[in-house]
Order: C-alpha cells, then structure tokens, then sequence
C-alpha cells in the first residue's frame, strides 16, 4: 500500500531526540540563563555602584553648600548682628585681601572626613586648600563694595566637590539728625558777640575716655576768649572769627570749622595754644583763611603774640591759606606741620627758633613756601609728599583728623543752628497761654513745702507770686512732667530762692524713664539766687556730696529748661542748677553770675559771666550713656547688598 512506511527487516527506527541530544541542550539552556543572569547582576551592580558614586557626590556636594552657606551666615552675623568682627577690621581685612580659614570652635584642627574620629562638620578644620575639608573667607572690595569670598572643599570622592558663595556688603546710607545737647556748650550765632572769661569747662574727673566722647564745646560768632582764666579740657570748635587775649589753657583740641573760622589778625596775649591738636577745615580753597580782619575778611597775621599759635601734638591745614609777616612771630615751636590738599601756606618772613623743618606736605595740590629767622632754612614747594604722608601716618593727629570730617553725628551737630522760636515751641508742645491756664494746674502756694507733685503739667504765674522758697518737688515715677513759667521778664523776674532766703528749690526726683521740662515763655526772665547759706538751693535734679557743692558725677539730669526767645537764665553765687538749657529764638542769654555751680549743657546765643568763674564740668548728654554704664551696643555701618552662589 502506497501510504504505509517501509521499514526493513530486523532493524529498529532510530530517534533524533535522542538523550545525549537532551543533555546537551539542557547544557546550553543552562549557560544561555547564567550569562543572562551574570549580565543581569553586573548591570544591577554597575547601577548601584553609579547610584551610590551619584549620592556621595550629590550629598558631598549638598555638603559643601550647606557647609558654605552656614560658615558665610557665621561671619556675616559677626559683623552685622553683634559686631564681634568690628567694621574697622573687616575693612581692614579688605583692603588687605586678607583670607579667613574657618576652624572647628575648640581650637584643634581634625579632618572633614568620613573617619569616626572626625568631630567636626565636613568642610571645616583644614587651613590649607589641600586638605580633605576646608572652608575659607576672603575679603576683599569691588567697586563700593566689600566681598566676601566663601569658599568650602570637600573630598570624600575620587573628584571631591567645591562650593563657592559670594557675599556683596555695602555701607547703609546715614539718616543724620542734629542731636540737641550733643555737644556741652553750644554758644552764639552768625550775628552774636560774646565773651568767655573765667570759665573752666569740660573737666572729666571720675570718668573714662570712652566715656567723654561728646565733650566737646562750639563757639559760634564774634569770640573774645582768654580774658581772666580759661581751663577748657573740651575739644573747641569755632565757627566764626576768634579774638584771644592772656590767660588761656586749652587741654583739648581746638578745630577752626569752615570757611568763615580764623584768627584775628591782631592776635595779643597768650595766641591760641593747646597742648593736643590745632585743626584748621576749610570748606572752599580761597575763601577760607587762618586769619581775619577784624570785619571777619581774610586777612595776614601782623601782631606778635606772646603765646604764639601753638598745638604741641601737630597743626593741620585743609583747603585754606595761612598768611603772616611780622618780625618775631612764631606759630608752633617744634610743633609738626601737616599740610593737605588746597592750602597756601606762605610765611614769608622770619620765625621763631626755625622750627619749620618740621613742615610735611601731605598732599601734592598744597602750596607751601616759607623762610626761618635767620634765612637757614629756605623752602619752596618741594616736600617729598610720600615722606609727608609717612610721618602723618606716623603721628596721632589722624585720628582727630577722621574725627571731625567723617562722624556725620558730630559734623550735624557742629553745623547746626539753634531753633527758632517756632520750633522751641514745638520742641515744648506748646501752643498758647490760654491752654496752659486752661489745662495745667497752677502753683499758687511758694513759700510753704506740699506733697511732691505727680501730674503732667502745671504753671506759675509770675505776676501774682514770683518768689518761690519752699521746696517744690516733682516726682517723675510715672510719667513727664512739664512747668511753666509765665508772665515772667526783666521788669519781674522769677526768683528760685531769692538771695535774701535760705530756701527754695524746684527739684526733679525719679527721672530718666520721664522727663521734666521747666519752660519759660518769650521775654521769660529767671534767677536762681545765691546761697549764702548751708542750705540746698537751685534746681536740683541729681546727688550732690552737700549744698553748694559740685554734682556727684556719672548721673544725668533728667530735666530740660526751654526758653522761647528773648529769655534769660541767671544763675548766681554757689547756687546748684542741674539741667539741659536751651534758650532758643533771638535773643536767649544765659548768665553764670559769680560762680554758680552747673551740670547739664547749656545751648544759648548768647553768655554773659561779668568777669566771674563758671562751672561746667563734663556731663554726659541725654543720648549719652551715664557715667559707670556701659556704653550703647556697637551697630554696624553695613548691610547685605547680594549674595551669589558659584
């Protein structure tokens, strides 16, 4: 049959899938799976070890950044929060570049590894940009700017990872306001003439420098000083034209401010000298001068003073002439000269002792030229000004220097100008009699002493009883306390124990949180009597070791007399008078009549002593720290502009 297979006699079919066919397949099979598998675990292994290169490097370079970021906030804060990185070094460190490696805060420098013995944060300890871990700060200025570099390296990895962050400082733009009483007596104006003789001011007994920062006097006007004794250890600063005569004893700095401040021409007596510094500030080269005629025009020096012009630490000359030419002048025997930019300096005559080759040109637009009293000496604009800027670096009078051209405070308070009568009032909240009467309880009783008063106004009034000598006490616990004085002036003046009794006082107790303020109309007219006896008389407002005596020093006042114009303020024979006083408008006067004893500062127009002694020792002002506190926390100039990570 055609569709039967033919198979042969005596011999079995034979099978392809035999068993020795099925083992080896299986063979294979086998090492087709272990390949797919070892390339399967080679893969998963291979990811991992990408997966764990990518953490370690992410988290080396997490690392880094949070590393950086918490060391540039570390030493922004230190200059910016608590100024433990004082403004002065970090502008230091600017402009020398200076670079700042950040260590761990016990001192010992470890490794920022991943070793168990590392203690500190990865990234700080090393002080080398070698090291496995470091982080460092490098300042530097850009344009207005100070940077600061930050920079932190980290390597745990075969790369390793820098971070680098940059932070931008920039100055805060000063908001200056004139602070009233910010300087110890703050006398005339560009019309007055005044008169200081027999003063001693400024004395700092019982307190530290940093203390007396603000003792500093400005003298405005018209000035005839050196009549008598003069014992001003404040710093004096002159605005206008100066007039001096024998018997001056300057212990502070005596600055000539602007362009209108100078000398009189004919200079007598003992001359302007000082055992500090002589500081002569232009504003505009060629109209401010050292000396004036006596109209307050430029003038040439052509007296012979006795005394001379002399500050024994060094004279300073900025954008202003200096002209002289009369036989035996001298100005400053041995003192050094430092001459800066926009000065004539032209002594064309003969000197005392030769003394000016100590003459240091500091600045290349100076002009100097002079001769000594025997024609050793002849020089003509040639001082090597580098050399001149070594021996000023070199010398002290810098300081005073910046002082008084860079403190924006000091400088607004130099500059400005007593309040008019308006702003008194203002200053005062006052704003009519028929308000005060209305709302301010009135004094009537004088002369019996009551309960200490405790509400925020009250009044006297002059013309009904203008004698006060009991004791008036006002408790200032709660709140401030203001008096007027009204109906008062030349015709009837009000008297704080007149000099025929043994009493009477206003006294301000419990002061400093609140304030008193003793406010005299215009025209006003006070005495605080003299004190015959040993009894407590005046306005007091402070301790005192006993009547007729000196303040206790390092507290301060807590009371403001104002006067609104036209006022006078006298203050007679060893009566006490513890206050701020202004005597603002026209015509404010106040008079030290034969030594009374004042603590406080005094701001007037004008000052009157007829040849009697006044006191004014040093007093910190109301913004000032007492004596014995520490002084207000230091606030840094700076703020952050930018920052940028890189």
């Amino acid at each position: 049959m055609m569709n039967k297979s033919l198979r042969l006699p005596g011999r079995r079919s034979r099978n392809i899938m035999s068993g020795t066919s099925r083992s080896g397949g299986m063979l294979i099979l086998v090492l087709v799976i272990m390949a797919v598998g070892l390339i399967l675990i080679t893969s998963a292994l291979s990811i991992t070890l990408a997966s764990r290169d990518r953490f370690y490097e992410d988290a080396q370079s997490s690392q880094a950044r949070l590393t950086v970021t918490s060391a540039a906030k570390a030493v922004v804060d230190a200059i910016l929060v608590t100024q433990e990185l004082r403004d002065e070094l970090v502008e230091d460190w600017a402009d020398a570049g200076e670079t700042l490696w950040i260590r761990s805060g016990s001192g010992y420098a470890f490794n920022a590894g991943l070793g168990s013995g590392n203690t500190v944060a990865p990234g700080i300890g090393a002080n080398t940009s070698g090291a496995s871990g470091y982080t460092k700060a490098t300042f530097g200025r850009v344009s207005d700017y100070i940077t600061i570099d930050f920079e932190t390296g980290i390597s745990t990895t075969a790369t390793g990872t820098t971070e680098k962050l940059t932070v931008y400082l920039e100055e805060i733009p000063p908001v200056v306001q004139p602070d009233g009483f910010g300087q110890m007596f703050k006398l005339g104006g560009d019309d007055s003439t005044n008169t200081i003789d027999n003063a001693f001011i400024g004395q700092t007994t019982g307190y530290t420098a940093d203390q007396v920062k603000s003792n500093y006097v400005v003298l405005s006007g018209d000035m005839n000083v050196g009549t008598g004794i003069i014992d001003i250890t404040s710093d004096v600063v002159y605005t206008d034209l100066v007039k001096s005569g024998a018997g001056n004893a300057y212990n502070g700095n005596i600055i000539f401010w602007g362009d209108e401040a100078g000398i009189y021409t004919n200079l007598a007596g003992n001359g302007v000298r000082t055992n500090q510094h002589i500081l002569f500030l232009g504003k505009t080269p060629g109209v401010a001068s050292v000396f004036r005629d006596a109209s307050g025009n430029p003038g040439t020096l052509t007296s012979s003073p006795q005394g001379g012009i002399i500050g024994t630490k060094g004279q300073y000359y900025v954008n202003t002439t200096m002209l002289k030419k009369a036989w035996g002048q001298y100005i400053g025997p041995g003192d050094p000269f430092y001459i800066d930019g926009n000065v004539v300096f032209n002594d064309s005559t003969n000197n005392y002792d030769g003394n000016f080759d100590k003459v240091y040109k500091i600045n290349a637009s100076a002009n100097v030229w002079y001769t000594t009293n025997s024609g050793r000496i002849t020089y003509n604009n040639t001082t090597d000004v580098a050399a001149g800027q070594v021996q000023y670096n070199a010398s002290s009078i810098g300081d005073v220097v910046i002082d008084y051209t860079t403190d924006l405070q000091k400088i607004a308070n130099i500059e400005r100008e007593l309040p008019t009568t308006s702003e008194a009032k203002a200053l005062a909240q006052y704003s009519s009699v028929s308000d005060i009467t209305a709302y301010a309880t009135k004094i009537t009783n004088l002369t019996t002493n009551a309960p200490a008063y405790t509400g925020p106004s009250y009044y006297i009034d002059a013309s009904t009883a203008n004698n006060l000598t009991a004791d008036l006490i006002f408790d200032l616990t709660n709140n401030d306390i203001t008096l007027y004085i009204i109906n008062s002036s030349s015709a009837r003046k009000f008297y704080v124990g007149p000099e025929s009794s043994s009493t009477g006082s206003i006294q301000f107790i419990n002061g400093q949180q609140h304030w008193g303020k003793i406010v005299l109309l215009e025209n006003g007219y006070m005495v605080v009597g003299k004190n015959n006896y040993s009894t407590y008389k005046g306005i007091i407002t402070v301790a005192h070791s006993g009547p007729r005596t000196k303040a206790i020093v390092g507290a301060k006042p807590c009371l403001y007399i104002i006067g609104f114009g036209n006022n006078t303020v006298e203050a007679q024979h060893l009566s006490i008078v513890d206050a701020y006083i202004g005597l603002y408008g026209n015509g404010g006067k106040f008079w030290a009549n034969n030594g009374p004893f004042i603590y406080g500062r005094i701001e007037t127009e004008l000052y009157e002593s007829n040849n009697s002694f006044f006191y004014l020792d040093y007093c910190p002002g109301p913004n000032d720290p007492a004596g014995g506190e520490d002084p207000p926390p230091l606030v840094t100039k700076y703020r952050i502009a930018s920052y940028v990570y890189s």
